[in-house]
């Protein structure tokens, strides 16, 4: 926490910079959150990161029921196996080296 002599301006900029926050929250009305991560590839990490956005999310929309998603050109082992036992939907897209801005195909995710 910062020390009583910061200013509020202050305050509230680091607390905005500082925030977890997700890549993406998407939000079906009335009370549904899918929380998406993205990363060039999924790790051990990322899976935990995302998880730990949801734990952070959940108290702040007791309401909603959420869920958490990876998106990502590849994905270690370790991230395809513990993202499975973890609910974390994994989502792989194979980009053209040529067109990496272009449309992605989407692969397979054990």
């Amino acid at each position: 926490m910062l020390g009583e002599h910061v200013p509020e301006k202050d305050r509230r900029d680091w607390e905005r910079r500082t925030k977890a926050r997700p890549d993406c929250v998407a939000v079906t009305a009335p009370d549904r959150a899918l929380l998406i991560e993205v990363k060039e590839q999924a790790t051990l990490e990322s899976v935990w990161q995302v998880i730990t956005y949801a734990e952070l999310y959940a108290p702040e929309h007791p309401s909603h029921t959420v869920r958490c998603a990876l998106v990502a050109a590849g994905a270690t082992p370790g991230a395809r196996s513990i993202a499975g036992t973890r609910g974390v939907a994994l989502f792989l897209y194979a980009l053209k080296a040529e067109a990496p801005l272009a449309p992605g195909q989407e692969t397979t995710a054990p």
